[in-house]
C-alpha cells in the first residue's frame, strides 16, 4: 500500500445544519463506515516507535552515562533523579497544554498533525543539543525542553487514536500501537549503543524521532478544529454525564499508580544491575539491552493478543485489572532474587503485564472521555497520569534507595502501587 492511502476523510464535527451546542458522546469518534486505512494504523505505530526510541534510548542508557560522567559515581543517583524529575514536570505540563491548543488549531495540515510535526522537529533539534551539554543545570534545561517537545508529539498522536479509530477496533489498535511503543523502549538503547553512545547516540535518536514525526504528519489525513457553535437561545448546553466524569478520574488514578511503580523500577535499571545485582559497569550496560529485549519480546507476544481478545469480547476492564495485577509477581521476583536471573524473570513478567496493560488501558481511556471535542485536552490530562509519575519516581526512588532500605524496599513499594492500580479500575461503570 502506497503513501497515498491516507485513512478516512475526517470532516469538522458539527457540520452544516447542526444547531445548539455539540457535545459528543464519550468515546465516540473515528467510527466512519469505511474505517481508517491500514496506513493510518502504520503511521500511528511509527510515530510511537520513533518517540519512545528517542525517550528510552536517552533515559535508559545515554542520560545515566552522561550524569555519571559529570558528577561521578557517588552523586549519580540523586543527580539523575534531579534531571529526570524536573524534566518530567515539563512533560506533565506540556501534554495537556499542547492537547488543548491542538483541539483549537486550524491549519491546512490539520490540528493533530501540526503539533506532531512541530513537536517532532523541536524534539530532534533539542535531543541533539542534550548530547552537547556539559553541566547538570544545562542538562536539566535541555532534557526538560526535549520532554516538552516530545509530549507535544504524544498529545497529537494520542488524540488521533481516539478520533480516527472506530470504538470496536480501539483495543486491537492500541495493542499494535502498544507493541510499537515497547519496541521503541527496546530499540532505543540498541540504537544509542550501536551509534557509539555519547553525542553520536543522541544524534541517532534525533534522526529517528524526526523521521517518524514527518511521516505521520505528512502522510495521514487530519481534520481542522470545529468552529465554535453557539447554543440556541434559551437552550443550555447538554450536561456531561457525572458517572463518566467519575470514571475519568478513577482511570486517571489507576494509571498514575501503575506508572509510578513502573517508572521507579525502570528508571534505575542500569544502577540496579550494578549496585543490586553486583555487575561491573561495562557488563551492566550490555545487560540493559538484554533486559530491554526480554521485556520487548514479552510485549510482542501479549500486546496484540490482548487487544484482539478485548475487542472480541467487548470487555476492557477485566483485561486492564488482570494486567495491572501481573505487576505484583514481577516485582516480587526481583525482590526475592537479587541476581541476573531474578532481574530477567522479573522483566519478562513486567513485559507481559505492561504489554497487556498498554494495549487495553489506552482503549479504555478513550471510552471514558467526557467530550470528543476536547479529546486532546482530556487525553493530555489523562497522560499526566503517565508523565506525573516520572516527576515523582526519581525523587521517591532515590529516597527509598538511599535512605529507606535500598532496592528491595523499592520493589515492595512497587507491589503496593500495583495493588492500588488494580483496585482503582473496579469502580469504573460506564465501560465493561
Amino acid at each position: 500500500m502506497g503513501l497515498d492511502e491516507r485513512g478516512p476523510e475526517l470532516g469538522p464535527p458539527g457540520g452544516a445544519g447542526s444547531s445548539g451546542a455539540r457535545v459528543a458522546p464519550p468515546g465516540a469518534g473515528g467510527s466512519g463506515a469505511a474505517g481508517p486505512g491500514l496506513w493510518t494504523y502504520f503511521a500511528l505505530c511509527l510515530a510511537n516507535l520513533g518517540l519512545y526510541t528517542m525517550f528510552m534510548g536517552a533515559l535508559t542508557l545515554l542520560l545515566p552515562q552522561q550524569v555519571a560522567a559529570l558528577v561521578g559515581e557517588d552523586g549519580k543517583v540523586s543527580a539523575l533523579g534531579l534531571v529526570t524529575g524536573i524534566a518530567a514536570l515539563a512533560a506533565a505540563v506540556a501534554q495537556p497544554v499542547a492537547g488543548y491548543l491542538s483541539d483549537r488549531t486550524r491549519t491546512r495540515l490539520g490540528r493533530r498533525n501540526t503539533w506532531v510535526l512541530g513537536g517532532g522537529i523541536a524534539a530532534a533539534v533539542l535531543i541533539y543539543l542534550v548530547g552537547r551539554t556539559a553541566t547538570i543545570p544545562m542538562l536539566i534545561l535541555a532534557w526538560s525542553a526535549v520532554q516538552a517537545a516530545g509530549n507535544a508529539v504524544q498529545a497529537g498522536v494520542t488524540a488521533a487514536l481516539a478520533e480516527r479509530i472506530p470504538v470496536e477496533r480501539r483495543a486491537s489498535a492500541s495493542g499494535v500501537i502498544g507493541l510499537a511503543t515497547m519496541l521503541g523502549i527496546v530499540v532505543g538503547p540498541v540504537v544509542a549503543r550501536a551509534a557509539g553512545g555519547g553525542e553520536a547516540g543522541y544524534t541517532a535518536l534525533a534522526g529517528v524521532v524526526l523521521f517518524s514525526s514527518l511521516i505521520f504528519a505528512l502522510t495521514t489525513k487530519d481534520r481542522r478544529a470545529a468552529e465554535p457553535v453557539a447554543a440556541a437561545p434559551g437552550k443550555p448546553a447538554a450536561p456531561r454525564d457525572p458517572q463518566v466524569r467519575r470514571d475519568f478520574w478513577w482511570g486517571f488514578s489507576g494509571r498514575a499508580a501503575l506508572f509510578l511503580a513502573y517508572a521507579m523500577v525502570s528508571g534505575y535499571t542500569l544502577y540496579m544491575l550494578q549496585d543490586y545485582v553486583g555487575l561491573s559497569a561495562e557488563d551492566a550496560e550490555s545487560k540493559v539491552t538484554l533486559l530491554s529485549g526480554v521485556m520487548g519480546a514479552a510485549v510482542i507476544v501479549v500486546a496484540p493478543l490482548s487487544g484482539l481478545a478485548a475487542d472480541k469480547t467487548g470487555r476492557l476492564k477485566p483485561f486492564v485489572m488482570a494486567s495491572s495485577a501481573l505487576f505484583i509477581p514481577a516485582f516480587a521476583v526481583m525482590y526475592a532474587m537479587p541476581t541476573l536471573t531474578g532481574m530477567v524473570t522479573g522483566m519478562l513478567l513486567v513485559g507481559l503485564a505492561f504489554g497487556s496493560y498498554m494495549a487495553v488501558d489506552q482503549a479504555l481511556m478513550t471510552r471514558i472521555l467526557p467530550s470528543m471535542d476536547d479529546a486532546g485536552r482530556d487525553l493530555g490530562i489523562l497522560n499526566i497520569a503517565s508523565a506525573g509519575p516520572q516527576i515523582a519516581a526519581p525523587f521517591v526512588a532515590s529516597l527509598i534507595i538511599s535512605a529507606m532500605g535500598g532496592y528491595r524496599t523499592l520493589f515492595a513499594a512497587g507491589i503496593v502501587l500495583a495493588v492500588l492500580g488494580t483496585l482503582a479500575i473496579h469502580p469504573i461503570r460506564s465501560v465493561r
